[in-house]
C-alpha cells in the first residue's frame, strides 16, 4: 500500500508541473480529466508556479489565466471579473477541493481570502456557467482551490517574508506518513500596515489534510481549513482626483473594519469497483463576519454581523467504459445552512472630509434565515462515431432550494430600512448543457458548448429590504452561454483559444418609478462576448514565455433605472475590454527569474458612458535562488516602474473617484526544508 501511495504522488506531481500542455488534469466534471477531452478552456496555475510566485494577494495567481481579472480592495480582499465587469455581484462560485467555500445564501465576494491559496497545490478557473454540475452561483466563473497533498514522506518546510509597508509573513508546512495514511499541515500568518492610511491587516490561515487508504480500493480524505482575518479596511474606498495624484495614501474611511472567521471540515470517501467509482463527501462549515462597510458611510451608515453554519453531503457515482467509450456521472448534493444577520445604525463623525469616529445605535435588522438546497445531476460523455474523433458531452441538473426567514423585529412597510414579515421563499431550476469535442489528431482539437447557469438571490438581497417596496418576490438570474474553442500543440508552443457569447436575463435591477418609489426587480438584460487565448512558448531549455490575453465587450440590452433613463446599448461600467498577462522566464539549475507584464485596458466608469479610466500596464520582477537542495532565497519587486494606477474607478458628477493601487514595493523571503 505504501509503494502504491508514493507512486501515485510522483505521478500526480509530474503531471501538475505542466501548464496548458496535453497532460494537465482538470476537475471540470468533479473528476480529474485530461484537458484535451474538455469542451471548455479552463485555466490552471499549478503548485510549482504558486510556490515561485509567493503571492501577496490572490490576484497574483488568478490573473495569469486569460479573461480573468481579480483586483485588490484591501488586504487580500478582492472583486472579480470573469466574463463580467469588475463587481461584488454574486455570480461566481468559489470551491476548495470541489466543495463550496460558502453556502449559496451567504455569498462573500472576498471568499478567496478564506482559503490558503498561497500554499495550495493548484488553482483551477472555469470560465462561464457551470450550473449543470454545481448549481446556483456558477454563473460567470468558478474558482477551485486545491489543497496541498501529503508527500508520503517526512518533511518540514518553513519560510519567512519581509516587505514594504511593514509586511511580514511566516509559513509552515509539515508532512508525515505511515504505511496506509499520510498527513500534511500548512499554516501561514500575515501582518501588514497596508499601503494606505488606516489599512493594517492581520490574517492567519491553514489546512490540515489526512489521506487514508481504508483498503485496496477505498480511500478517504479529510480536510480541515481555518482562516481568521482582522483588517482596518479602506476596501475599494475612492478618493478624488486631486488626492489620487498627490496623496494616494489618503483614506477617507479609516473607521471601517472587517473581521472574518471561517472554519471548514470535509471528509471524502471514494471506492473503486471495477469500472465504477462511488464517492461520498460530508462537510461542515462555520462562517462569521462583522463589519462596518466603508462604501455606505455617506448614505446608509451601519455595522452588521452575519453568521451561518452549514451541514452538507455530496454523493457521486461515476461509471466508465460504457458503449462508445462512454462515461456516466450521477450525483446528489444537499446543503442545510442556518444563519443570521444583525445590523445596527451608525452615527459617524466626519472632520475635513474624513470619517474619524462613530457610535452604534438602533437595531435595523435582526433575523434568522435557514437556507436548504437539494440537487441532482446527470453527466454523460460518449464517442458516437466509429473513428472516435468526436466526443459528445451532455448534462442536466435539477435544483430545489428554499429560505426559511424569521424576523425578530417588527414588520416595517415604510422608511429607509423596511423589513418583510417572516416568510418562506422557494426556488427550483433546471440547468442543461451540451458540448462537442473534435480531436483532429494527438496535438490539436476543436470544441464547442452550450451552458445554462443561474443564481438564486442571496439572503441580503431578499430580506435586507432597505428602501425597496418589495424584495422577497425576486427570482433567480439566468445565463445562456455558447463557446467555440481550439487547442494546438507544436514542438515549442502550446496554446488554447476560444470565443464566447453570453446573455444574462432577469438580472436584479434597482428601479425608481415616477413617484420615486424604489423597486428591486428582475428587469435587467446584458450581453457579454469575447475572445481569450492562453499560451506557453519554450524558446530553449532556459527561456520561456507564458501569456494570457482577452478582448471582451459587456453591454446593456435592457437596463432602465428610471422611467426617463435607459442604458440600452451602452457598455457596462467597470468592464475593461482588454486584459493581458505576459511573463518572460529564465531558469537554470538553481536560479529562476521572471519579468511579468500585467495589462488592464480602459473602461467606462459610469453607465452613461461619459467618463473613462485609461487603464494601466504594470511590470513585476520575481526571482528565486536555490542556495542548496534545502534552502532558497526569494526576491520580488511589484510595480517595478512605480506607475500610478487605480484598482477601481467610479464616475461621479464631480468627476472620477479612484481606489489607488500600491506604489513600487519590495518583498524578500527565505525558505528552508528538512
Amino acid at each position: 500500500m505504501r509503494k502504491f501511495a508514493i507512486s501515485a504522488y510522483i505521478l500526480s506531481n509530474t503531471i501538475s508541473a505542466v501548464n496548458i500542455d496535453h497532460e494537465v488534469l482538470i476537475t471540470a466534471t468533479r473528476e480529474k480529466q485530461n484537458i484535451q477531452e474538455l469542451d471548455q478552456n479552463p485555466g490552471k496555475v499549478n503548485k510549482e508556479e504558486i510556490a515561485f510566485i509567493k503571492a501577496k494577494h490572490p490576484s497574483d495567481i488568478t490573473n495569469r489565466v486569460s479573461g480573468v481579472h481579480v483586483n485588490v480592495t484591501n488586504g487580500e480582499g478582492h472583486m472579480t471579473a470573469i466574463r463580467q465587469p469588475m463587481s461584488t455581484s454574486p455570480v461566481y462560485l468559489f470551491l476548495e477541493d470541489g466543495v463550496p467555500i460558502r453556502s449559496t445564501g451567504f455569498f462573500n465576494h472576498n471568499a478567496l481570502y478564506e482559503t490558503n491559496i498561497t500554499q495550495s497545490r493548484g488553482v483551477e478557473v472555469f470560465k462561464g456557467p457551470s450550473s449543470s454540475l454545481y448549481g446556483s452561483d456558477a454563473v460567470a466563473g468558478t474558482i477551485n482551490v486545491l489543497t496541498t497533498e501529503p508527500l508520503w514522506r517526512d518533511e518540514t518546510k518553513m519560510g519567512v517574508e519581509f516587505g514594504s509597508d511593514n509586511r511580514w509573513k511566516t509559513l509552515f508546512e509539515n508532512h508525515s506518513f505511515t504505511d496506509n495514511a499520510a498527513l500534511v499541515s500548512t499554516f501561514n500568518f500575515l501582518k501588514t500596515d497596508g499601503y494606505r492610511e488606516g489599512t493594517d491587516f492581520e490574517r492567519v490561515t491553514g489546512n490540515i489534510r489526512w489521506d487514508h487508504f481504508l483498503n485496496d480500493n477505498t480511500k478517504a480524505k479529510t480536510v480541515l481549513s481555518y482562516s481568521n482575518i482582522d483588517q482596518a479596511t479602506a476596501g475599494s474606498s475612492r478618493v478624488n482626483e486631486s488626492d489620487y495624484f498627490n496623496r494616494p495614501e489618503t483614506n477617507y474611511t479609516p473607521i471601517s473594519y472587517r473581521k472574518v472567521q471561517a472554519l471548514r471540515i470535509s471528509t471524502n470517501v471514494e471506492k473503486e469497483l471495477d469500472n465504477k467509482t462511488v464517492s461520498n463527501t460530508y462537510y461542515f462549515r462555520d462562517n462569521s463576519m462583522s463589519m462596518l462597510p466603508n462604501w455606505s458611510l455617506s448614505y446608509d451608515p451601519n455595522e452588521y454581523t452575519t453568521q451561518n453554519h452549514s451541514f452538507g453531503y455530496m454523493f457521486k457515482v461515476k461509471k466508465d467504459n460504457l458503449s462508445n467509450d462512454g462515461k456516466f456521472i450521477f450525483g446528489l448534493d444537499f446543503d442545510f445552512s442556518p444563519g443570521s444577520r444583525v445590523q445596527n445604525k451608525v452615527t459617524a463623525t466626519k472632520v475635513n472630509g474624513i470619517y474619524t469616529s462613530y457610535t452604534s445605535g438602533a437595531v435595523q435588522y435582526d433575523y434568522d434565515v435557514n437556507y436548504t438546497g437539494l440537487s441532482g445531476y446527470l453527466h454523460y460523455e460518449n464517442r458516437p462515431f466509429s473513428n472516435k474523433k468526436f466526443k459528445t458531452i451532455s448534462g442536466l441538473r435539477a435544483d430545489f432550494s428554499s429560505y426559511d426567514y424569521e424576523n425578530h423585529l417588527s414588520t416595517l412597510t415604510t422608511g429607509t430600512h423596511m423589513r418583510p414579515a417572516s416568510t418562506k421563499v422557494n426556488f427550483d431550476h433546471l440547468s442543461p448543457k451540451f458540448g462537442l469535442v473534435y480531436q483532429i489528431n494527438d496535438s490539436s482539437s476543436w470544441y464547442t458548448n452550450y451552458n445554462h447557469g443561474f443564481r438564486v438571490p442571496s439572503e441580503s438581497q431578499l430580506f435586507r429590504q432597505g428602501r425597496s417596496v418589495n424584495t422577497i418576490d425576486l427570482d433567480a438570474i439566468k445565463v445562456n452561454s455558447t463557446e467555440l474553442g481550439y487547442r494546438k500543440k507544436f514542438e515549442k508552443l502550446v496554446f488554447n483559444t476560444n470565443v464566447y457569447h453570453m446573455v444574462k436575463n432577469d438580472d436584479i435591477l434597482s428601479y425608481r418609478d415616477a413617484a420615486n418609489n424604489r423597486f428591486v426587480q428582475n428587469a435587467g438584460k446584458t450581453k457579454h462576448k469575447g475572445f481569450e487565448i492562453d499560451f506557453t512558448y519554450n524558446m530553449d531549455k532556459k527561456f520561456s514565455f507564458d501569456g494570457a490575453f482577452s478582448h471582451s465587450k459587456h453591454y446593456f440590452v435592457n437596463w432602465s433605472p428610471k422611467p426617463t433613463v435607459s442604458y440600452a446599448n451602452n457598455e457596462q461600467s467597470s468592464a475593461p475590454r482588454t486584459i493581458g498577462f505576459l511573463a518572460l522566464n529564465y531558469q537554470n539549475d538553481n536560479t529562476k527569474y521572471s519579468l511579468e507584464w500585467s495589462h488592464l485596458g480602459d473602461y467606462f466608469t459610469n453607465d452613461d458612458n461619459t467618463m473613462k479610466y485609461s487603464g494601466h500596464n504594470l511590470l513585476n520582477l520575481r526571482s528565486k535562488i536555490e542556495l542548496s537542495k534545502s534552502k532558497a532565497l526569494f526576491f520580488q519587486v511589484s510595480n517595478l516602474l512605480d506607475k500610478k494606477y487605480a484598482n477601481a474607478v467610479t464616475g461621479k458628477t464631480s468627476g472620477n473617484e479612484y481606489a489607488p493601487g500600491a506604489s513600487r514595493s519590495f518583498n524578500v523571503g527565505y525558505e528552508v526544508k528538512f
